[in-house]
């Protein structure tokens, strides 16, 4: 729906913002920028990734046999969405913080270089 593509545009909107320029330019605007700055900027700029790929994995699980067949018993969308679907995406949602981690621990390491 309109949610959807809402929310889509805004993950596509904050996935081409270059984030280490912006890191940059705080360190140059800010020269005594703290860790936890830029860790909130590195934060608030890297998420973006992470998202458009949970969301093509949710998309992925909305459409299979399983969630079909509680959709078709009458199962509560809460219910399919928390105990079927959440399972599924905490094998890509934990991988993916460490990843976010070490990416923010490289880009804080380079901007200290």
């Amino acid at each position: 729906g309109w949610i959807d593509r809402f929310l889509n545009g805004f993950i596509l909107v904050f996935a081409n913002i270059p984030t280490f320029a912006i890191l940059f330019m705080i360190a140059g605007v800010m020269q005594n920028a703290g860790w936890l700055l830029v860790s909130l900027v590195i934060g608030c700029f890297e998420w973006s990734g992470g998202a458009r790929q949970i969301r093509a994995q949710a998309m992925s699980l909305r459409g299979r046999d399983f969630t079909t067949a509680l959709r078709a018993i009458g199962e509560s969308q809460s219910h399919i969405v928390l105990s079927e679907v959440m399972p599924h995406l905490l094998g890509l949602i934990s991988p993916m913080f460490l990843r976010l981690i070490a990416a923010g621990v490289n880009m804080q390491a380079s901007l200290a270089f």
